[in-house]
């Protein structure tokens, strides 16, 4: 068995699959759990921070596309948990109902 790791670059390809994969799911409609993702992040950034010069120039284009996946995740729960049209009418309609000083 061998104690070799991934590179850095095929860890952050592993990320952003699954980035690709939540983000999927959630077009789906489906609520994902990122537990532990902000940690494997954190990981690879320190990770990188090892890495010599000339290897870590090559990293440039992984990282800033795993930057780019994760405005594109974060907008994507964004509108996934932003209130829908009609709920929001059904809350402002509730909240006019009980208004203070309402009498019917």
């Amino acid at each position: 068995m061998s104690d070799t790791k991934p590179s850095e670059a095929e860890f952050c390809r592993t990320l952003r699959a699954t980035i690709d994969a939540a983000r999927h799911a959630i077009a789906d409609g489906a609520l994902i759990d990122l537990a532990g993702f902000d940690g494997e992040v954190t990981a690879l950034c320190a990770a990188v921070t090892q890495v010599a010069e000339p290897a870590r120039a090559a990293l440039r284009d992984e990282m800033t596309g795993l930057l780019a996946d994760l405005d594109e995740l974060a907008a994507s729960l964004a509108a996934q948990n932003a209130p829908s049209g009609d709920s929001d009418a059904a809350h402002q309609r509730a909240a006019r109902a009980y208004a203070p000083g309402k009498v019917d």
